[in-house]
């Protein structure tokens, strides 16, 4: 009874659009929880942090924390239909700004993972641009960017040997450029910005097409409404002539 009284006061914005099919919220659904930045980082998460033990300490916390807060955050969703700030002030109107915070922190992460993104494909650059030689630069120790302990990475056959590897000395030392001490700055790395300004413009090209694609399909239903307008005009005033 409860719950229908509450159902009955929320209110579906009737310009959202709603799911089709069962099927289509499961899907994205999983596409969210298997997305690259989850799954596959997860084995290494538990061989950072101790193993078999995190993993434990890890799924408990999934099932019991993580797993509640997701489904009422879906449950609401689906049940309001509405933004956050409108489905939790129809729910209880104390925490309407509890909305309003879970709109700023949503951005806030976006922008973290889109700066995260932006950097990975920046590195994708920085690979296609010398993928295509018969000797990548980070096959063997280079002179231009490797110190003395650099050893090619087919000579550390034992887990004795304390050199470093070229391939991490060449991400290290040639493409971050790290510093030795922590209050150097280092130089601009131009290879790693190109990457980040390339992804930024295409960003910026997608949100812009789709933004002339609903002015376009706005200024259709427009058009197609003031010629009606039009056409019922000129029949009312063709039928006041006759008559």
């Amino acid at each position: 009874m409860l719950f229908n009284k509450m159902s009955s006061a929320f209110i579906i914005e009737e310009w959202r659009d709603l799911w089709s099919y069962k099927g289509d919220f499961v899907i994205t659904c999983f596409a969210y929880v298997f997305s690259q930045s989850s799954l596959l980082s997860l084995p290494k998460l538990f061989i950072e942090n101790g193993g078999g033990a995190f993993a434990i300490a890890y799924l408990v916390s999934l099932l019991f924390c993580c797993l509640p807060l997701i489904m009422m955050e879906l449950s609401i969703g689906q049940q309001c239909a509405s933004a956050p700030p409108k489905s939790l002030f129809n729910i209880c109107p104390l925490l309407a700004g509890v909305g309003s915070a879970f709109i700023l922190y949503s951005l806030v992460i976006s922008s973290l993972l889109a700066s995260y993104v932006s950097y990975i494909l920046s590195f994708l650059v920085h690979l296609f641009t010398n993928i295509e030689e018969a000797n990548p630069p980070w096959a063997l120790c280079s002179s231009e960017w490797s110190t003395v302990p650099c050893v090619d990475g087919l000579a550390i056959n034992n887990s004795g040997q304390t050199s470093l590897n070229n391939v991490k000395e060449f991400f290290d030392l040639s493409v971050l450029n790290v510093t030795t001490r922590i209050e150097e700055s280092g130089d601009l790395q131009w290879m790693l910005i190109s990457g980040i300004a390339g992804t930024c413009v295409s960003w910026s090209e997608v949100v812009r097409k789709s933004v002339l694609l609903h002015f376009y399909h706005s200024t259709t239903v427009v058009t197609d409404v003031i010629g009606e307008i039009v056409e019922l005009q000129w029949s009312k005033s063709s039928s006041s002539r006759c008559f």
